[in-house]
């Protein structure tokens, strides 16, 4: 019995036989990632689309932010190979949607992926989750590389997802102004406080 027997069984997407396979070995680790490319069980999963084996694996103590050599995750895998369920449920586990192998030269983040290949539910599904609009990848955002292969839908979702962020931003601003404003006031009210008692003190001299 190996490592490699419970690859197998969830590359077919057998999870009764990972599961019989796993409690037969001496020391199991569900955490455990191969030593040439540190690929983990949930990783495989994630890369075949098998989103029943992801969701034991995330129920079963699965780490959603292990990486492989390349400092790839799970989530990564998922979003770029268009596995829905798969994102969805590695992003409903917390896993970031602004992961970023270490090569950033050579592997761009989810969302532009996403954008590129107009995968638009994964899309839909990262933005959901607060993935970042202003991420650049060799300093092209998401927006531009959708707007570049004209994927229509993802370009409109992108727009808007700028437009909802902007708002956020203005009203963060106008309220840090008014913040301002009041705090000043305090400000200059306790001068006057302040001027008046001493007024006070010198008229009584």
């Amino acid at each position: 019995m190996s490592n490699n027997d419970l690859v197998n069984a969830i590359a077919a997407g057998n999870l009764s036989i990972f599961q019989k396979l796993s409690l037969q070995m001496q020391e199991f680790n569900i955490n455990w990632a191969d030593d040439k490319h540190g690929m983990t069980y949930l990783m495989v999963a994630s890369d075949y689309g098998h989103a029943h084996i992801v969701a034991y694996m995330l129920e079963n103590g699965g780490s959603f932010d292990m990486v492989d050599v390349d400092g790839i995750t799970a989530l990564w895998i998922a979003a770029t190979r268009n596995h829905v369920e798969s994102v969805r449920l590695l992003l409903e586990k917390g896993a970031d949607p602004n992961c970023q192998p270490s090569n950033k030269q050579k592997h761009a983040f989810p969302l532009y992926i996403a954008a590129q290949e107009n995968h638009v539910e994964v899309c839909e599904l990262l933005l959901r989750y607060n993935a970042d609009v202003d991420q650049k990848c060799n300093g092209v955002t998401s927006l531009e590389v959708a707007t570049h292969k004209k994927n229509t839908n993802i370009v409109k979702m992108l727009q808007t997802a700028i437009e909802r962020k902007n708002e956020i931003r203005r009203k963060e601003i106008i309220a840090n102004i008014a913040k301002a404003e009041i705090e000043q006031e305090k400000k200059e009210e306790k001068l006057r406080e302040d001027t008046k008692i001493w007024e006070n003190l010198v008229a009584l001299i």
